[in-house]
Order: C-alpha cells, then structure tokens, then sequence
C-alpha cells in the first residue's frame, strides 16, 4: 500500500527537477540520499520500458550496504513496492527489477568504466564529492553517450532530470566545479544546484544533531550543516573574503571612466582583472580576462572590453620588461605601444608576495575595506576562495589559479591608492 510522500522544500525540488542535470549538495541529514533514491524510484516508474536501465552509485561498495540499501527499503513502500511481490533484489552489488517496468542498477563508483556501455533512462550519482575528482569527472563526460534514446520512445523523457548528483560538499571539488554559479555563470542552463541545509530537514531532531558537531571547525560546519561550499583546506591565502560582504551585482561602466587593470604575464595563461574606483574610492573588479594565449590576445580582448584604451592605466607583471611575445619586444612595451594612457610597475621588480596578500586581507577583514568584485567575476572570486598555503608557508601556485590572483595583487597593490598621479620611483607613461 503506497504512503504519503513528505519531503523537505529542497527534497521536492530535487525529485521534481526538469533540468537535464540536477545536483543536490546537502549538509549532514539534509536527505541526499534519500531525495536521490527517490528520483531514481520515479524515473523508473515514470519509463516502463526494460531496455532502459537505471543507474545508482556510491562511492564503494559499504556505502550501498550502509546507506542506499537501508534507505532504499525504507522508500520502496512509498511506491507500493515489496520484494518478492512485484519487485526482485538480488546480485552482488544488487539490482532492484520492479515489474512491468524494468531495473535499477546499483554500484560503485572506483573508476569512470563503472559507467557503462548501456541504455539508460537515468544515472545516479551519490556522495560524488567522496569520489577521487579525476574520476567522477571521467565518468560526467562520459555520461552524455549512455543517454540514448530510440525516436519512438522520446515521450517518455521530456523534462526529465536524468543525471542527478547528491553529496555534502567537500571543498571547491567537483559540485562546486560544474554547478555552482560563480564557476559556471549561465554557460550550462541544463544544470540545476539546489542547496540544502540540515535545517531543512524537519523529519529530524535538528538542534540534537547539531550539538553533536560543536567539536567541527567553523569550516566544516558550514559544510557539513549548512551545505555550502568553503576551503576546507587548513591556511585559506584570503580568509577573510566573504561573498555576502565583498561581491556585488554587475555595474555600468559610464562613459570616459578611467579602467585600472592589473595584468600578469603567462603564455596561454595571460590573464587580468578590469576594475574603477566609485565615489568613495572603492575599487570594484567589475571584469576578468583569463587564459588569454599572448599578450596580443590579451591587448585585443582588453580593446574588446572597455574601447577607447586611452581612459586605462594598467598594473602589470614588472618581470613583463623582461619577457617577449613573439618578437624581441617586451610584454610591456607590446602593452605601451597598444595606447593605454598609463603603464605603471615598480623598476626593482615585483611587490613581495606577502607584502600584497597582507594589504588584501586587510581590506578584506576592515568595515571600511575598500574592495569590492561583481559576481561576473567567476573565474577571480573561486581562485580567491580556493588558494592556499603550501607546507612552505607560501601561496599555492599549482592548481593553475595562481594567474587572475597575481593580476589582483597587482592591481590591489599599485591601484587601490593610485589617482592619476605619477608615483616617485615608478616607471610610468
């Protein structure tokens, strides 16, 4: 006999999803689990066709004994489902058939072959940030070609979620990497992230549980109860950005506005942050260019953005007087000779690295602090939140976020207190 079904606010929008892929990231007793099962359950009963298999993974095989099986038993009467009835459980790992419509397949996700060469009405995917990243990635590119559907059958699948993830967050990994808006802006409008606290999760003694993870950090907490993504790594280079503080909606450049652009110089990795100061000398990011291949690239995509680059004074990379882009003349003539009014950097070199990221923490941690960045800004607020110390105590440069930081640092260092005054010791035109 089928049960009233209740879930959470963020539950019922998982299970009744229409985007193609649908990402839960939950804190503890949030119902991850729970809701994944659950959508699993309706698209089979939604698709009667047996040629079409479901797929649910875990990480390993003792969280399907320890967590999607139980969880799975606790569901099926919700749906009128009894094994030895009208359904079967059986295998190693377990395959659920129901009859007259088909199975769901269960397994764990060690490697990305484990998505394998079949039909498939959905696939599953739970705890996805407990998987080793290079593997759950594999297995999302590879996801798309086990989609298939023939012609005829196509009724069965409109507006359906038919990729669906659940996981506590577990730092800037592969969640925060495909779904969330300052990552992904509005490039991929077939994902969904729905977000849930364990707060959310009414069926539950949330004020016992809670107390019961006062020993976590502060970072942890907000990972594992509130379900939000942060550094969960010890040494956060920007511990005291805030998003709620220090990012703001997209502004409107007027016309004639001076542009301050910090710029750092890697071949295929040319990168620089666009920015202008308010009423209140406030410098505010409003723009990012990464991954540019050359500094020709980069002067173009600059022209690109803001037009006239007479109303620009650029920050850059000092060692740019050193290096060449293609040709014997240096990055920074190259940027010189593109007509922007002002070039300026310090003769002895770069800025210590320290001197810079301790001038940003404090205009970070400060009431009065005077930076602000646009949440357009995806690819600078994520390096800003993920970069963190090495076990030498200097900022990882390994990950390949390092280069829109550096272009911050010196857009911070040089422009924050810059007008349009030329600065004793600095090399400007």
């Amino acid at each position: 006999m089928q049960t009233e079904l209740l879930f959470s606010k963020p539950q019922l929008d998982f299970v009744t999803s229409t985007h193609l892929i649908t990402a839960f990231a939950g804190g503890w007793g949030s119902g991850k689990t729970f809701g994944n099962l659950h959508l699993a359950i309706q698209n089979r009963l939604r698709v009667p066709l047996s040629k079409y298999s479901v797929v649910f993974l875990e990480p390993s095989h003792s969280l399907l004994e320890s967590a999607a099986y139980p969880t799975l038993f606790e569901i099926l009467p919700s749906y009128g489902l009894e094994t030895g009835r009208n359904c079967t459980f059986i295998g190693n790992p377990k395959v659920l058939t129901i009859d007259g419509f088909g199975s769901i397949r269960f397994g764990s996700l060690t490697d990305a072959s484990k998505i394998t060469a079949a039909n498939n009405v959905s696939i599953h995917i739970d705890e996805c940030d407990r998987i080793a990243e290079k593997v759950t990635t594999e297995a999302f590119n590879q996801i798309p070609g086990r989609l298939r559907i023939a012609n005829k059958d196509v009724k069965y699948f409109k507006d359906m979620c038919r990729v669906a993830f659940s996981s506590t967050p577990e730092g800037f990994k592969f969640l925060y990497k495909h779904f969330d808006k300052t990552v992904i802006g509005n490039k991929y409008p077939e994902r969904k992230l729905i977000k849930a606290s364990i707060h959310s999760n009414l069926s539950i003694d949330v004020d016992d549980f809670v107390k019961k993870l006062d020993h976590l950090t502060p970072e942890m907490k907000k990972a594992y109860i509130d379900g939000e993504f942060v550094n969960m790594q010890s040494g956060s280079v920007y511990k005291y950005f805030n998003r709620d503080k220090h990012v703001i909606e997209p502004i409107t450049i007027e016309p004639n506005t001076m542009i301050y652009i910090g710029c750092d110089f890697n071949i295929q990795h040319m990168a620089c942050v666009l920015a202008v100061k308010d009423d209140d000398g406030n410098l505010i990011i409003f723009d990012e260019i990464v991954d540019a291949y050359d500094t020709f690239a980069l002067i173009q995509e600059i022209r690109n953005r803001i037009g006239e680059l007479r109303y620009a004074r650029i920050y850059p990379d000092a060692s740019g007087r050193n290096r060449y882009t293609g040709s014997r003349t240096s990055n920074i003539d190259l940027l010189m000779d593109a007509g922007f009014r002002g070039v300026l950097y310090d003769e002895s070199g770069n800025p210590f690295i320290s001197d810079t990221v301790n001038k940003i923490n404090l205009e970070f941690k400060s009431e009065t602090g005077k930076i602000r960045i646009t949440k357009n800004c995806h690819k600078t607020i994520s390096a800003i939140e993920q970069q963190t110390y090495t076990d030498k105590g200097e900022p990882d440069k390994s990950s390949g976020i390092d280069h829109v930081l550096d272009a911050v640092r010196y857009l911070i260092w040089h422009g924050l207190d810059d007008g349009t005054r030329v600065i004793s010791g600095y090399h400007y035109r």
